[in-house]
């Protein structure tokens, strides 16, 4: 029922044109305004010839003698006109209506084709959800990061969470059955964060040693930008720097900062390092 009564009110306000046909000798106006409203020709012709009347008379005013019947047949035309334009505008509201709602679809339609077009293009999501999208790409393209932050709160915790007695004595256990103090020397100290960190760290992807299939599975590479990337990298031998894969490719910047995380360029044998100066003849 909501629905109905807003398509009713819709309805509504875009028949306010009516009134246009109302006004005597300026009838016209409304289906010029139909006409290029919802790109109907043929209501646009239809103003031109409910508009003769109103250039007849004022044609008239110039060169006809008022008291005459010209004058008076003309004023006959534009009454009967005035009178059909009215008729005919209460007619074509319904087409007009189902006209505008498939347009303002239409339109609709593009934009949301170009708002996706865009979004794709660069990695974003426009409208409201913008920040919380960028977000969540943020946490995509960091995913190291965030499990950094929480191996170091797992060790914190633990550290807070142990005893002092645990971290200031050590025991260790006689041939006799005794317990004996360990020395601080021989104590085995706790392995550092960073030393757990990197051993939980995915290994970065190497351009020199990657297949077709693992460079097309890099954001925005595919399957033949990663053939190219392989032929090249066939022909020099190697890639020397992340840089030089990524101008080869031609990819795009956001793209470029998604593969630092995933990838790195470790020096190739076959790679021939580049000798500064020049050569003199004697």
């Amino acid at each position: 029922m909501t629905s109905t009564k807003k398509s009713a009110l819709w309805g509504f306000l875009n028949s306010w044109w009516i009134l246009l046909s109302f006004i005597f000798l300026f009838n016209w106006t409304a289906f010029f305004f139909v006409g290029f409203k919802v790109r109907h020709r043929k209501w646009a012709i239809w103003g031109f010839i409910y508009s003769v009347p109103f250039i007849l008379f004022f044609i008239g005013l110039e060169t006809l003698n008022t008291d005459k019947w010209p004058f008076n047949m003309i004023m006959i035309l534009a009454l009967l006109g005035w009178i059909s334009s009215i008729i005919h505008a209460f007619r074509i509201r319904k087409e007009y209506l189902l006209r505008l709602e498939a347009l303002k679809l239409i339109n609709s339609n593009e934009e949301r084709r170009m708002r996706e077009a865009i979004e794709s293009e660069y990695g974003v999501r426009l409208g409201k959800q913008a920040p919380r999208t960028v977000a969540k790409q943020e946490t995509r393209q960091t995913p190291r990061s965030t499990e950094e932050r929480a191996i170091r709160q797992v060790y914190h915790t633990e550290q807070q969470q142990t005893p002092a007695y645990e971290k200031t004595t050590e025991m260790n256990v006689s041939p006799k059955g005794n317990l004996t103090d360990v020395p601080e020397q021989e104590r085995i100290a706790p392995k550092p964060a960073e030393i757990v960190q990197s051993s939980l760290e995915e290994p970065l992807l190497d351009l020199n040693e990657a297949t077709e299939e693992e460079l097309a599975q890099l954001p925005g590479v595919g399957l033949i930008l990663a053939k190219r990337a392989v032929s090249e990298r066939t022909k020099k031998g190697g890639f020397r720097s992340l840089d030089e894969f990524t101008e080869l490719l031609n990819l795009k910047p956001h793209n470029i900062e998604k593969i630092r995380l995933l990838a790195t360029v470790k020096a190739s044998e076959s790679v021939a390092p580049q000798k500064a100066g020049r050569m003199v003849d004697f």
